[in-house]
């Protein structure tokens, strides 16, 4: 929804005059009117502008309040576009009865007194100054010192939160939560870095939660951890949280639904051994815990000693349905004293018995173990790396696994897959179905290294079927243990004890399992025996490279995406700008020329080839208000901004429709041609500036640039 920027005019203090005529000659900087018939129409006029004014200058434009979130169980669709402005995935709904609003920092710190009531946000809040100290008491004894209540944020946002340092061990707005429910809020501008070396727990939203509901909340802040970590210290790092645990007692499960973190997530440990998790939504949960309609943008990294678990949505375990990632993932572990393990996954580190539904990544994955008088092990997957049953899910980073060491040790190895790692296959059966890569897979390793287009490596009792793969494969090892394969790398038991079927790709690289075609037997439709072309995936020579697409998702060409969308305005025989920029750096511009005087108009506009990031995307039309979304995400799908309407009326063009535009139009008033001074005056571009000019400008008066979120 957009929001109206409010005028530089103080229009209130003209309530106090008493001669209409008067107000009109002030508005007009002192200039006098002498046309009866013009001076009357200009105190109507100004009597609408007082009655905008009544609302200090904001005008929201609403949308209908009865919208549905338009998500079917198979398309990963992230509409957004509710809150206060704009940047919420799902619907608001009103707080619950008797909920205690809160509107300021001291109302938000009193949480900590009543830690089980039902509270909700009635405005955004700036924590600026002060370091936050989190809301809740892990320590406090048994579950009482953690947040079980209600806190919705009713689509406001909480800005600037900050806790740096090594004071708290439970980082987050809530130290700990159990039982809870925590909806609606956004964090911008998070800064969280802490620098400990005890046990670690940290998110923007909570630190450690355990069955409770976290849904329709975002944070654009980064959250890192620095340790120098006591011996086997557990660091859990996310985005929106950082832990996620589950009692014996519990009520019910935790769930995330609706959350996305644009920011990075970081941990950095260097000194003892440590258990380092970190995911863009949430470090650690149980494998239970599920996570729907998430996604992270951020960059997920791990730099620490003996193990790390990197994800892109979850840092290890969970159940993860329509997610995404698009933000690079890395995990890399060295030690010089031991075992050391590294798993990095697009949206989870691992899974193993869990499942990974409609899901899919973009970003880079890596993993990297050096160990100098031990065992490393490396695995990646642009899934996950342990998997268990995947279906529909696609990868288009690349994913890389090296483990470097000096042993000689067989367990010394580096695993990579285009979809997962390798199959989880304890206690029953593990499949890949309907998922594809288009990224290029590499494992590297001194010893034994396997890389699969789908799966690096197929355990007992695996099913890989209807995938295809048409990313670069390679592995290599300073011995003679390197396998690749075009949909698997290797296998640990015989042929006989897994299935590949109705596989496809363009090169087997010597591997036994899927069938080899050529690049235009995969453009094909024909050529995929055993896909469901009506259900599941669809085949078109302008999307993918003209490679199959899952229909959940709306695939695009590899070269880049299209932003488009129409403008309607008035055509007052200028050009009309559209832009995208990162920053203050154009990095991508269109025009709709006009060279005619045509009255209001509707153009299309489409701006091809867009690289994946995010961009800040502006119209902008001579005579007219200029529009600006400050948040565009380009992925992998095409970008439509729908109809905007410019706003008409900025006749001198300093952003806002005030006195002075009301008296270039007065200057001009009654001329028509070429005697009109300002060839802007005439906002209908009919040829004459008159009462319909008036018109138009008194209903937008105090208006400004309309900025959306």
């Amino acid at each position: 929804m957009a929001y109206y920027g409010k005028t530089s005019v103080a229009l209130p203090w003209l309530l106090m005059c008493g001669d209409v005529h008067e107000i009109i000659n002030r508005v007009l900087g002192g200039m006098r009117v002498k046309s009866g018939y013009l001076l009357r129409l200009l105190t109507m006029a100004l009597v609408l502008v007082l009655l905008l004014g009544s609302w200090g200058g904001t005008v929201c434009a609403e949308e209908d309040a009865q919208e549905e979130l338009l998500i079917s169980m198979m398309s990963t669709t992230f509409t957004g576009g509710y809150g206060s402005n704009g940047k919420f995935l799902a619907p608001i709904e009103a707080p619950v009865m008797g909920s205690i609003p809160i509107a300021n920092r001291v109302e938000l710190e009193a949480i900590a007194n009543n830690l089980s009531g039902n509270y909700h946000l009635t405005q955004d809040i700036d924590l600026s100054g002060a370091e936050w100290v989190p809301i809740g008491n892990y320590y406090a004894g048994s579950f009482t010192g953690r947040f079980s209540g209600i806190f919705d944020g009713q689509g406001y946002v909480i800005r600037n939160l900050r806790i740096t340092g090594a004071g708290h061990q439970y980082n987050g707005l809530f130290s700990c939560a159990n039982s809870a429910r925590i909806i609606n809020v956004g964090l911008e501008g998070t800064q969280i870095s802490i620098v400990d070396s005890r046990n670690n727990y940290v998110g923007s939203l909570c630190g450690y939660i355990s069955s409770s509901n976290i849904s329709n909340c975002y944070n654009t802040g980064n959250v890192s951890v620095s340790a120098k970590a006591e011996y086997n210290a557990i660091i859990n790092v996310g985005g929106i949280c950082g832990n996620i645990s589950k009692y014996i007692n519990s009520i019910s499960d935790t769930a995330l639904s609706y959350c996305y973190n644009t920011g990075d997530v970081s941990i950095t440990n260097t000194i003892l051994p440590a258990i380092p998790r970190a995911g863009g939504i949430c470090g650690y949960s149980p494998r239970d815990t599920t996570y729907s309609y998430c996604y992270n943008t951020g960059n997920v990294t791990i730099t620490s000693t003996v193990e790390a678990f990197a994800g892109g949505i979850g840092g290890i375990w969970g159940t993860y349905s329509n997610c995404k990632n698009t933000g690079d993932v890395s995990a890399n572990a060295t030690y010089d004293h031991g075992h050391v393990t590294a798993k990095a996954g697009g949206i989870s580190s691992r899974v193993d018995d869990s499942s990974i539904n409609n899901c899919y990544n973009i970003g880079d994955v890596s993993a990297t173990a050096v160990a100098s008088d031990f065992d490393a092990i490396a695995y990646a997957g642009g899934i996950c790396t342990d998997g268990h049953i995947i279906s529909n899910c696609y990868n288009d980073g690349d994913v890389k696994a090296i483990a470097t060491f000096t042993s000689d040790s067989p367990h010394n190895v580096a695993i990579a897959g285009g979809i997962c790692s390798y199959l989880y296959s304890r206690p029953f059966l593990s499949s890949i179905n309907n998922c594809y890569n288009t990224g290029n897979v590499v494992a590297t390793s001194t010893n034994n290294a396997n890389a699969g287009g789908i799966c690096g490596y197929l355990v007992y009792s695996s099913i890989v079927n209807n995938c295809y793969n048409v990313g670069e494969v390679s592995a290599s090892a300073a011995t003679s243990l390197a396998s690749r394969g075009g949909i698997c790398g290797n296998s640990f038991y015989s042929a006989s004890s897994y299935t590949v079927s109705n596989s496809y790709c363009i090169d087997l690289y010597s591997s036994q399992y899927g069938t080899q075609l050529t690049s235009a037997q995969m453009k094909t439709q024909a050529s995929y025996i055993g896909f469901d072309f009506e259900m599941v995936w669809k085949i078109s020579s302008d999307i993918n490279n003209g490679y199959p697409v899952l229909r959940g998702f709306q695939n695009l060409p590899s070269t880049g995406v299209s932003v488009s969308g129409a403008v309607k305005y008035y055509n007052l025989g200028n050009n009309t700008t559209i832009e995208l920029m990162q920053g203050l750096e154009v990095k991508y511009v269109t025009t709709i020329a006009e060279t005619v005087n045509s009255g209001q108009v509707t153009q299309p506009f489409s701006i091809p080839n867009v690289a994946t990031g995010n961009y800040t995307f502006r119209v902008s039309k001579a005579g007219h208000l200029s529009y600006t979304k400050t948040a565009i995400v380009v992925d992998s799908t095409d970008v439509s901004c729908g109809e905007i309407t410019l706003i008409l009326g900025d006749i001198n063009g300093d952003g806002q429709i005030d006195s002075k535009d009301l008296a270039l139009l007065t200057a001009d008033y009654g001329k028509a041609g070429m005697s009109i001074t300002n060839s802007f005056s005439d906002l209908n571009v009919d040829g004459q500036v008159d009462s319909k000019d008036l018109a138009l400008l008194t209903a937008e008066y105090g208006k400004a640039d309309v900025i959306v979120p």
